[in-house]
């Protein structure tokens, strides 16, 4: 299965999260409660990292997918051009039903927050390195992040 990914818009990744929109610089703005950031788990922390990747090539075959049952996952980049977004809602069995995956490409000028549960493909660069910082509840246990292996998984090629 091939799969072609769509431009990151709010609506159509709606359902996973929300877009949030960067910029444009050379304003005096502020964007209060630009993302829905949810912690489940009363003992988390908040975990601040920073994500340096070098780039992606496509074709790109989905080999895993993950999932944050306790809480929301934000992306802000800092340093990126290009970057792909997979994600797919859960099977009867709440594993990734993969058969419903959805590809979208986001650029610098837009962070992304994925909602508690929600699988989604690791963060993946395209075209040269990138880095954006990244925050996440945690407690370093078992349950912070949850891995399922894609067998045969489809293919993300550009049009």
């Amino acid at each position: 299965m091939d799969v072609i990914p769509e431009i990151l818009t709010p609506n159509a990744f709606a359902p996973y999260g929300q877009v949030i929109s960067l910029g444009p610089l050379g304003r005096a703005n502020s964007t209060r409660y630009a993302a829905d950031v949810v912690n489940r788990r009363a003992d988390a922390k908040l975990n601040v990292s920073i994500f340096q990747q070098v780039p992606a090539t496509l074709p790109l075959t989905v080999r895993a997918m993950e999932k944050h049952p306790h809480s929301a996952q934000t992306f802000v980049p800092t340093e990126i051009r290009r970057y792909l977004v997979l994600v797919c809602p859960s099977d009867r069995d709440r594993n990734p039903n993969i058969k419903q995956l959805k590809a979208f490409v986001g650029d610098g000028s837009q962070g992304i927050n994925y909602h508690p549960d929600t699988w989604h493909h690791p963060f993946t660069v395209l075209d040269e390195p990138g880095e954006c910082v990244v925050l996440r509840f945690d407690m370093d246990d078992d349950e912070d992040t949850v891995w399922f292996v894609v067998e045969n998984g489809p293919q993300i090629v550009e049009e």
